[in-house]
């Protein structure tokens, strides 16, 4: 609980989520319910930030060592679709959440997951918190947390 998003302006599903969950926002809105998916709505790699920070950490080592600079697309390389989220919310709210349906945004892709293979190459890496219902529930306490502050 010592990392989580703090942003002016939330724009990530699982961030805007949270904040519906705690009463920061009314609800949730799902932008776009006609995607060429299997449920129709975005599919996305969503990883746990404190993933993200232990493969951020093992990339500047490996940069400060090597001295030669390297991308590498960072998640899961698994997609989760929008309402696969909201779904997994609704599970852990007991379906205490308005959602509701808007128009697709301009730009929004319909899949973008990460092909984690050169990083794979590169690093022996293993997941620590790999799972929905886990990424779900510490961002809304992280939006707690945050809230108490404010």
């Amino acid at each position: 609980m010592r990392t989580g998003e703090i942003s002016k302006v939330s724009t990530h599903l699982i961030k805007i989520a949270s904040e519906v969950a705690i009463g920061k926002r009314k609800k949730l809105i799902i932008f776009g319910d006609n995607y060429n998916t299997p449920d129709g709505t975005a599919v996305r790699d969503y990883i746990h930030v404190s993933d993200l920070a232990d493969i951020h950490l093992k990339v500047s080592k490996y940069l400060m060592s090597k001295r030669k600079s390297q991308i590498f697309n960072c998640g899961y390389g698994k997609g989760v679709s929008v309402k696969n989220v909201t779904d997994e919310l609704k599970k852990i709210l007991k379906n205490n959440i308005k959602i509701s349906f808007g128009p697709r945004r301009d730009g929004d892709n319909e899949i973008s997951v990460s092909n984690t293979k050169k990083f794979n190459t590169y690093f022996s890496w293993k997941p620590k918190y790999n799972n929905l219902s886990y990424i779900i529930k510490t961002a809304i306490e992280w939006e707690k947390r945050l809230n108490k502050k404010n």
